[in-house]
Protein backbone atom coordinates (compact mmCIF):
# COMPACT_ATOMS: atom_id res chain seq x y z
CA UNK A 1 0.00 0.00 0.00
CA UNK A 2 2.81 2.73 0.58
CA UNK A 3 4.56 1.74 -2.43
CA UNK A 4 1.20 1.99 -4.58
CA UNK A 5 0.98 5.72 -2.74
CA UNK A 6 4.07 6.19 -3.42
CA UNK A 7 4.47 5.47 -7.17
CA UNK A 8 0.56 7.67 -7.17
CA UNK A 9 2.17 10.66 -5.62
CA UNK A 10 5.32 10.34 -7.83
CA UNK A 11 3.07 10.39 -10.83
CA UNK A 12 0.88 13.21 -9.31
CA UNK A 13 4.15 15.36 -8.86
CA UNK A 14 5.42 14.32 -12.45
CA UNK A 15 1.56 15.13 -14.26
CA UNK A 16 1.65 18.54 -11.89
CA UNK A 17 5.11 19.54 -13.38
CA UNK A 18 4.33 18.39 -16.51
CA UNK A 19 1.12 20.24 -17.08
CA UNK A 20 2.87 23.42 -15.20
CA UNK A 21 5.42 23.45 -18.09
CA UNK A 22 2.45 23.19 -20.46
CA UNK A 23 0.68 26.49 -19.13
CA UNK A 24 4.06 28.32 -19.28
CA UNK A 25 4.73 27.14 -22.45
CA UNK A 26 1.79 28.23 -24.14
CA UNK A 27 1.68 31.45 -21.98
CA UNK A 28 5.16 32.25 -23.43
CA UNK A 29 4.53 31.32 -26.95
CA UNK A 30 1.51 33.62 -26.79
CA UNK A 31 3.76 36.66 -26.24
CA UNK A 32 5.74 35.49 -29.56
CA UNK A 33 2.28 35.06 -31.35
CA UNK A 34 0.94 38.88 -29.75
CA UNK A 35 4.28 40.23 -30.79
CA UNK A 36 4.21 39.00 -34.18
CA UNK A 37 0.09 40.34 -34.21
CA UNK A 38 1.90 43.73 -35.03
CA UNK A 39 3.89 42.70 -38.16
CA UNK A 40 2.37 42.64 -41.86
CA UNK A 41 4.00 38.58 -42.03
CA UNK A 42 2.04 37.40 -38.70
CA UNK A 43 2.97 33.78 -39.70
CA UNK A 44 6.33 34.24 -40.87
CA UNK A 45 7.42 36.30 -37.65
CA UNK A 46 6.17 33.76 -35.54
CA UNK A 47 7.55 30.61 -37.61
CA UNK A 48 11.24 32.23 -37.05
CA UNK A 49 11.05 33.17 -33.78
CA UNK A 50 9.58 30.01 -32.41
CA UNK A 51 12.38 27.98 -34.07
CA UNK A 52 14.41 29.37 -31.41
CA UNK A 53 14.06 28.16 -28.22
CA UNK A 54 15.08 30.89 -26.10
CA UNK A 55 12.08 32.50 -27.62
CA UNK A 56 10.19 30.95 -25.35
CA UNK A 57 11.93 32.47 -22.16
CA UNK A 58 11.52 36.44 -23.80
CA UNK A 59 9.15 38.26 -21.44
CA UNK A 60 9.39 41.68 -23.43
CA UNK A 61 10.13 42.63 -26.74
CA UNK A 62 13.83 43.74 -26.54
CA UNK A 63 13.89 40.21 -25.54
CA UNK A 64 12.26 38.96 -28.83
CA UNK A 65 14.35 42.04 -30.76
CA UNK A 66 17.17 40.16 -29.60
CA UNK A 67 16.60 36.59 -30.35
CA UNK A 68 15.64 38.04 -34.26
CA UNK A 69 19.08 39.47 -33.98
CA UNK A 70 21.13 36.35 -32.69
CA UNK A 71 19.23 34.38 -36.07
CA UNK A 72 19.92 37.07 -38.20
CA UNK A 73 23.22 36.74 -37.32
CA UNK A 74 23.87 33.10 -37.27
CA UNK A 75 21.92 33.81 -41.19
CA UNK A 76 24.80 36.16 -42.00
CA UNK A 77 27.54 34.14 -40.84
CA UNK A 78 26.08 30.89 -43.12
CA UNK A 79 25.41 33.35 -46.16
CA UNK A 80 29.01 34.00 -45.49
CA UNK A 81 30.72 30.68 -45.18
CA UNK A 82 28.41 29.61 -48.26
CA UNK A 83 29.81 32.47 -50.26
CA UNK A 84 33.39 31.57 -49.21
CA UNK A 85 33.12 28.27 -50.52
CA UNK A 86 31.49 29.43 -53.41
CA UNK A 87 34.41 31.70 -54.24
CA UNK A 88 36.49 28.42 -54.01
CA UNK A 89 34.62 26.48 -56.31
CA UNK A 90 34.46 29.19 -58.65
CA UNK A 91 38.00 30.23 -58.50
CA UNK A 92 39.78 31.75 -61.45
CA UNK A 93 35.84 31.50 -63.13
CA UNK A 94 33.74 34.57 -63.89
CA UNK A 95 31.50 34.16 -61.13
CA UNK A 96 34.55 34.59 -58.59
CA UNK A 97 34.15 38.41 -58.60
CA UNK A 98 30.75 39.15 -57.39
CA UNK A 99 31.56 35.63 -55.20
CA UNK A 100 34.36 37.33 -53.62
CA UNK A 101 32.56 40.75 -53.64
CA UNK A 102 29.32 38.57 -51.65
CA UNK A 103 32.27 37.94 -49.16
CA UNK A 104 33.10 40.94 -47.89
CA UNK A 105 29.10 42.45 -48.36
CA UNK A 106 28.44 39.20 -45.89
CA UNK A 107 31.33 40.59 -43.43
CA UNK A 108 29.64 43.88 -43.48
CA UNK A 109 26.47 42.54 -42.37
CA UNK A 110 27.65 40.46 -39.36
CA UNK A 111 29.42 43.67 -38.48
CA UNK A 112 26.25 45.80 -38.56
CA UNK A 113 24.32 43.25 -36.92
CA UNK A 114 26.95 43.12 -34.09
CA UNK A 115 26.82 46.72 -34.21
CA UNK A 116 22.92 46.35 -33.73
CA UNK A 117 22.90 44.11 -30.83
CA UNK A 118 25.16 46.61 -28.91
CA UNK A 119 22.72 49.66 -29.59
CA UNK A 120 20.17 47.60 -28.87
CA UNK A 121 21.63 46.64 -25.38
CA UNK A 122 22.00 50.20 -24.84
CA UNK A 123 18.11 50.60 -25.66
CA UNK A 124 19.23 52.68 -28.81
CA UNK A 125 16.63 51.13 -30.87
CA UNK A 126 16.21 53.22 -33.66
CA UNK A 127 20.21 52.98 -34.45
CA UNK A 128 20.08 49.23 -33.73
CA UNK A 129 16.89 49.19 -36.54
CA UNK A 130 19.03 51.37 -38.93
CA UNK A 131 22.25 48.84 -38.71
CA UNK A 132 19.51 45.82 -39.35
CA UNK A 133 18.51 47.54 -42.12
CA UNK A 134 22.21 47.92 -43.67
CA UNK A 135 22.48 44.42 -43.21
CA UNK A 136 19.45 44.05 -45.22
CA UNK A 137 21.19 46.01 -47.95
CA UNK A 138 24.22 44.00 -48.16
CA UNK A 139 22.07 40.55 -49.38
CA UNK A 140 20.38 42.79 -52.16
CA UNK A 141 23.93 44.23 -52.90
CA UNK A 142 25.51 40.93 -53.53
CA UNK A 143 22.18 39.69 -55.84
CA UNK A 144 23.42 42.69 -57.78
CA UNK A 145 26.92 42.12 -57.95
CA UNK A 146 25.60 39.07 -59.90
CA UNK A 147 23.18 40.87 -61.96
CA UNK A 148 25.68 43.23 -63.25
CA UNK A 149 27.73 41.12 -64.62
CA UNK A 150 24.93 39.27 -66.15
CA UNK A 151 25.43 36.68 -63.68
CA UNK A 152 22.24 34.39 -62.68
CA UNK A 153 23.06 34.70 -58.12
CA UNK A 154 24.83 31.74 -56.70
CA UNK A 155 23.46 33.21 -53.70
CA UNK A 156 19.60 33.81 -54.04
CA UNK A 157 19.10 30.56 -51.74
CA UNK A 158 20.65 32.48 -49.24
CA UNK A 159 20.14 36.16 -49.83
CA UNK A 160 16.45 35.87 -49.85
CA UNK A 161 16.33 34.04 -46.37
CA UNK A 162 18.54 36.37 -44.59
CA UNK A 163 16.79 39.30 -46.32
CA UNK A 164 13.75 38.42 -44.50
CA UNK A 165 15.55 37.60 -40.99
CA UNK A 166 17.44 40.74 -40.94
CA UNK A 167 14.30 42.69 -41.68
CA UNK A 168 12.22 41.09 -39.12
CA UNK A 169 14.63 42.03 -36.85
CA UNK A 170 14.47 45.81 -38.14
CA UNK A 171 11.13 45.44 -37.61
CA UNK A 172 11.03 44.11 -34.49
CA UNK A 173 13.44 47.07 -32.95
CA UNK A 174 11.31 49.82 -34.73
CA UNK A 175 8.60 48.51 -32.42
CA UNK A 176 11.17 49.63 -29.79
CA UNK A 177 12.16 52.87 -31.03
CA UNK A 178 9.69 55.74 -29.07
CA UNK A 179 11.04 58.52 -29.98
Amino acid sequence: MKMAMLILNSFLLASIYSLQSLVLTLADKHFVIQTCNDMDDIDFCSKILLSDRHSLNATSVADLAGIALDIAIKSADFAFSHASDLSDKYSGQPEEEPLNMCKELWSEAIDDLRDAQTEAANQNYKNAAELANDAQDDADSCETAFAERGFKSLMSDVDEPFHDRSGLASDILDMLDVS
